[in-house]
């Protein structure tokens, strides 16, 4: 059984938050990654965990080839600041 990589320190939410209203448009889950220190596969549970709250969303394949990115790229979009939170 693999173990949920839900540990990050208190900082992770309000740091990604700064970071979607620094960056003003979407956000690839590398620049996540990059941008906070933390491995793709912690960024992407804690992102997904965000999109189930409603925070963000997911790009659809529609706004990924305007934006000309490739369909496999996981890109999310900033929905709701008050949603940013560790429960």
């Amino acid at each position: 059984m693999h173990k949920q990589p839900s540990r990050v320190g208190d900082d992770f939410f309000p740091r990604l938050l700064a970071y979607f209203e620094r960056k003003k448009r979407h956000i690839l889950i590398g620049e996540a990654s990059l941008e906070l220190g933390y491995s793709l596969r912690v960024c992407e549970y804690q992102l997904e965990r965000l999109v189930s709250k409603g925070a963000i969303r997911h790009l659809t394949d529609a706004e990924k080839k305007s934006f000309d990115l490739h369909d496999d790229i996981v890109a999310y979009e900033f929905i709701n600041a008050s949603m940013f939170t560790r429960d």
